[in-house]
């Protein structure tokens, strides 16, 4: 009887745990309502941050990372070159890609970074954790030990986001 029940448990488990451990990851094609859902809800947390750069226009991302498997999601994105005056002092996950950064009297052209953590729910997307959310470190995401960081803390507060919709 023992046994039998050992088994019942056995099953049931991997009966729960199979569809974590095979969904496949995938990348939402351009155009797609997905996409822009996702990354509309991402231009959410950037505008807050990052605003006065954009000068009232939604920042454009090049999608540098996207991938879905089941109701997680993770991106990373660059936004367009947006133009930083002298007086204002960069801002973290902020990259000079102008001659002038640092320049005292010339404005310079400057990239910003983001990042975020997706969980789908009954309504739909929602970001659960993000590049300028309070709780994020300032991980250093163009080095691969401050991915590698960033992953392993998403992974310990959101241990059931698949490890397959992050980079590798």
């Amino acid at each position: 009887m023992k046994l039998r029940q050992m088994l019942l448990g056995i099953t049931l488990l991997l009966s729960l745990a199979a569809p974590m451990l095979a969904q496949k990851a995938y990348t939402p094609a351009n155009s797609t309502a997905e996409r822009k859902q996702l990354m509309n809800l991402l231009r959410g947390p950037v505008v807050a941050h990052y605003g006065k750069y954009f000068e009232g226009d939604p920042p454009v991302f090049t999608v540098r990372h996207l991938k879905v498997a089941g109701a997680w999601a993770y991106a990373e994105v660059t936004t367009q070159a947006v133009l930083v005056q002298p007086a204002d002092e960069p801002l973290e996950n902020m990259s000079s890609i102008d001659a002038n950064a640092g320049s005292r009297d010339k404005a310079a052209k400057w990239t910003i970074d983001a990042w975020a953590l997706y969980q789908k729910g009954a309504d739909g997307w929602e970001i659960v954790f993000h590049s300028t959310d309070e709780r994020a470190k300032d991980y250093e995401m163009s080095l691969d030990d401050g991915r590698i960081d960033a992953y392993k803390d998403m992974q310990k507060e959101y241990p059931r986001a698949p490890l397959a919709i992050f980079p590798h």
